[in-house]
């Protein structure tokens, strides 16, 4: 499977670009997300906003490139691609080692992630940002491949996230009251 590391140069910062309405920053505080040496700052949801602004970069180099790829295919968030990114950090801690993940390992770190970010909603926002099936991770990743944001092996391919678990079971079924998931 895909290498799945972050081959983006440092960000700048300072540039005017804002995915949050000035009608909402009020509701805002600014966190720094690092993954590697890029760096961009988040806003932190703390009241009405919409859950997209925690997964989108505000500024600089990656949301740019991120718009380029939606340019060319814009059936996914700018959102989704943060998220993914994100969720790539998060399976390399998660394991605690870099070394290369798999589609399966990248589609399950995501699954992880998801869980403890949204609970219950996961299935919910990854909808909202047009994601329904563990494939449209692959899409997204080799989007961002194409753009030089990820690297890949020889043998990577999308098929490797193709159907790697179904979301209703993943996000619906596996959910139990009290915020707690099912692990099997």
């Amino acid at each position: 499977g895909p290498s799945f590391a972050a081959n983006a140069a440092t960000n700048t910062t300072g540039s005017s670009g804002d995915c949050v309405p000035s009608s909402e920053r009020s509701h805002l505080a600014e966190s720094t997300y690092k993954l590697g040496k890029l760096v961009f700052p988040l806003p932190l949801i703390r009241g009405p906003g919409g859950i997209e602004s925690r997964f989108m970069p505000k500024e600089g180099s990656l949301v740019e490139q991120i718009r380029t790829i939606r340019q060319k295919d814009g059936r996914y968030h700018e959102a989704a691609y943060a998220f993914v990114l994100e969720a790539l950090e998060y399976s390399v801690r998660r394991i605690g080692q870099r070394r290369h993940l798999s589609g399966q390992e990248l589609s399950e770190g995501i699954r992880l992630y998801a869980q403890e970010k949204f609970g219950f909603l996961a299935r919910s926002v990854f909808a909202s940002w047009g994601i329904s099936k563990t494939d449209d991770f692959g899409e997204i990743v080799f989007n961002m491949i194409g753009q030089g944001l990820m690297g890949k092996t020889e043998q990577d391919t999308r098929e490797d996230f193709r159907e790697v678990y179904d979301f209703h079971k993943a996000f619906d079924q596996s959910y139990r009251v009290g915020g707690q998931w099912k692990t099997s």
